[in-house]
């Protein structure tokens, strides 16, 4: 996996969320404000190393974490097609319970 030397907001978020953290529970776990953690999840602002290592600490996550490119695969995305209930025969209906 490349690492690049920048920053990524949204690997700080899915680090919180994946420890079911909120703002505000890891800000009084790292001792950084909630103002902090929301700047650098939103990429206002970026953590200095300090600051990152606090996180690192709570989140429970490797530094090199931080400095990933995300794992997304762009999607296309078509035309989708809905077919009415009426349609349908009732061999290819799932009825839910």
């Amino acid at each position: 996996m490349a690492v690049v030397n920048a920053f990524n907001q949204n690997r700080l978020k899915s680090a919180r969320i994946f420890m079911g953290l909120t703002i505000s529970e890891l800000a009084d776990a790292s001792g950084v404000s909630k103002q902090a953690i929301s700047q650098f999840e939103n990429g206002k602002t970026k953590p200095t190393l300090e600051t990152l290592m606090r996180l690192m600490f709570v989140l429970k996550f490797p530094r090199e974490y931080f400095y990933e490119k995300d794992n997304i695969e762009e999607v296309q995305v078509g035309n989708t097609f809905f077919r009415s209930l009426v349609s349908t025969s009732k061999k290819r209906t799932i009825v839910a319970s």
